[in-house]
């Protein structure tokens, strides 16, 4: 049953839905159910991955399905038993640990699946964002990415015994619990990938940690909420600015009294903004945003919001909270 939760609660005007469908329809994503909105089965008082269609469970652990329609409080988005996050598309997300929290090298993964095998010597892009779970205690760089050509389990609930394709670092200064950050990497295909699983493939013991002073829900542990995962054909950026590549955005989707700024990183002078209600209003416009909009210059409601970046276009929604 494929259910469209996101257009549940408000209506967009006909010119951004359809603009929103081309601008999907261009990135050619093959990844099946990419943000998780399609579900089997609503989550109850469990949370079960495999309740998201064409999302797996690759190991004997439990990672968890999130989302807006769930029955019990622990399986809820945004306020759920791993902490607080609105989705980063749409109405759901998934979450694994990422480190031992129960026992040494205990683990959490989540495969997915492809609309069609890659071909081989192609080069392609993957891309997720994730975002750390203030109750977390632990905080860990790595991340993997595992290709295979067919569903791929393995029957333990500790480190999956393989080298996955692609390796992720994720830097950070501090831990950041409000915004979403993308994770992303080329990488050329063999030949058949259909299947593939996110998660941590290295040993505790050769982890680059931090411990937090935070409260886990697990134990001692480090968690993760998953989401947008979109694996797609490589196309060479040929713009440039100022000579050399520019680092992508890191724009915050949530806006509270713990967060009252609207704080764009690695923003140039020249980054334009524009906001619109859901029903397609212009709220806001600035086109030489300086990281001044707070949040005493919005209500709380949910908005749209055009970041345009040199030759780049960011679209999402921006939550106020108070």
């Amino acid at each position: 049953m494929i259910i469209l939760k996101r257009w549940k609660h408000f209506v967009l005007p006909s010119f951004l839905f359809l603009f929103s469908i081309a601008y999907c329809k261009a990135q050619n994503n093959l990844v099946l159910n990419p943000s998780f909105e399609q579900y089997d089965t609503c989550p109850g008082t469990l949370t079960l991955l495999e309740d998201a269609v064409n999302w797996r469970n690759p190991n004997v652990s439990s990672p968890d399905y999130f989302n807006e329609c769930a029955i019990g409080a622990q399986c809820h988005v945004p306020n759920n038993i791993a902490g607080f996050q609105y989705a980063k598309d749409g109405s759901a997300y998934s979450g694994i640990g990422t480190t031992g929290f129960a026992a040494y090298d205990q683990r959490e993964y989540a495969e997915g699946k492809l609309i069609s095998p890659l071909d081989s010597n192609k080069r392609y892009k993957i891309e997720f964002f994730v975002s750390y779970v203030e109750t977390s205690n632990l905080i860990s760089k790595d991340f993997g990415v595992l290709f295979g050509s067919h569903y791929m389990f393995f029957n333990t609930q500790y480190l999956i015994p393989d080298t996955p394709q692609l390796k992720f670092h994720y830097n950070f200064t501090q831990a950041d619990t409000a915004n979403w950050v993308g994770l992303t990497d080329t990488f050329t295909a063999t030949g058949g990938e259909q299947y593939f699983i996110i998660g941590n493939f290295i040993t505790d013991s050769l982890l680059e940690v931090d411990t937090l002073p935070h409260q886990s829900w697990q134990g001692l542990g480090c968690y993760f909420y998953i989401d947008d995962v979109s694996i797609t054909e490589y196309v060479e950026d040929t713009t440039h600015h100022g000579g050399g590549s520019s680092p992508p955005l890191i724009i915050p989707n949530l806006l509270s009294t713990e967060t009252p700024l609207w704080q764009i990183i690695n923003m140039q002078s020249t980054t334009s903004v524009t906001l619109y209600n859901t029903l397609g209003q212009l709220v806001y416009k600035n086109k030489e945003y300086n990281n001044s909009l707070n949040i005493t210059k919005l209500a709380a409601a949910t908005y749209f919001y055009e970041v345009k970046y040199g030759s780049k276009t960011y679209r999402g929604k921006l939550v106020v909270v108070r």
